[in-house]
């Protein structure tokens, strides 16, 4: 996904952040009101007799880096040849598990970073956040599966929607395409690192 966003295929995503009460009973709930500018939601249930005000984790405006596995340093393969990059930062461009599964697990793994732990000084590539607001995730769209960076295999004739539900069920085991979660849709665009990172 991180080559779809530079390429500009990318321009949304939608993300379960702060949502997991919700989530536990998707079809209880309603979106009532929202405040300050979209940046606080206000959810009700009539059936859990309950009001709940969410914030999403992002706002517009904001300017957030991508986090994705790098490592620096020497990486030895499983032929144990010796590659040594000095302090260069390297991004690893496979799968993370499938690139762990290529090293071997010694001094070079303190060297290794999940993507998960990647300081905004390691990144390169930064959005900026254009809208956020929640909705239903069967309500997303074909323009928006292609805004999502959805992507065909060979011949597929697979629609958009059916193409964008196998990604998001194969990301959210536990929130599947099918439970119909609030999630968040989030629109953004690739900005150049902000000054002083």
């Amino acid at each position: 996904m991180h080559r779809a966003i530079r390429e500009g295929k990318k321009t949304v995503t939608r993300r379960l952040h702060n949502l997991k009460e919700i989530n536990q009973e998707p079809d209880s709930w309603y979106l009532v009101a929202t405040f300050d500018d979209n940046s606080l939601f206000r959810f009700g249930s009539d059936k859990l007799d309950k009001d709940l005000l969410i914030k999403p984790r992002y706002q517009v405006g904001e300017v957030v880096y991508l986090k994705e596995a790098w490592y620096i340093g020497r990486i030895i393969s499983r032929d144990k040849a010796d590659v040594f990059f000095g302090n260069k930062l390297e991004y690893i461009t496979v799968p993370w598990n499938d690139w762990l599964e290529q090293q071997y697990i010694n001094d070079s793994w303190d060297e290794s970073r999940s993507p998960l732990f990647m300081p905004a000084w390691a990144a390169r590539d930064f959005v900026q956040i254009l809208s956020v607001r929640p909705g239903r995730l069967q309500e997303i769209t074909s323009e928006d599966c292609y805004a999502e960076g959805v992507s065909f295999r060979g011949d597929s004739v697979q629609k958009p929607k059916d193409a964008y539900r196998d990604l998001w069920n194969s990301i959210n085991p536990k929130f599947l395409f099918e439970s119909n979660p609030w999630n968040w849709r989030i629109e953004f665009k690739l900005v150049p690192r902000p000054e002083g990172l």
